[in-house]
């Protein structure tokens, strides 16, 4: 049974941008372990034979023609913007 070490379980929460209170991180380890040691009992299926697949479903799923389309109005486009610039939507930067 792997055991994370409360010291991992913060640092994989703050690499994950996660928060939780401290008090509870003793929960959170036996919850980590528990999710651990399930995913450790899925390397003892046998998948000898089991073709890998898509979708579980046996449907086939069927591909749009690539046809080309009439193109939008830019005017009409535009008129909703709430602010526009050289014929393009303008938006605030992102830092």
């Amino acid at each position: 049974m792997s055991t994370l070490s409360k010291c991992r379980i913060e640092q994989v929460a703050d690499l994950a941008c996660l928060s939780f209170d401290k008090e509870n991180l003793d929960l959170y380890q036996v919850h980590f372990d528990r999710t651990l040691v399930h995913f450790e009992s899925l390397q003892d299926v046998d998948v000898q034979g089991v073709e890998p697949m898509i979708t579980p479903h046996d449907i086939l799923m069927p591909l749009r023609e690539d046809t080309t389309q009439v193109e939008s109005d830019r005017e009409e486009i535009l008129k909703g913007a709430p602010e526009v610039k050289d014929q393009q939507f303008k938006v605030p930067p992102v830092v």
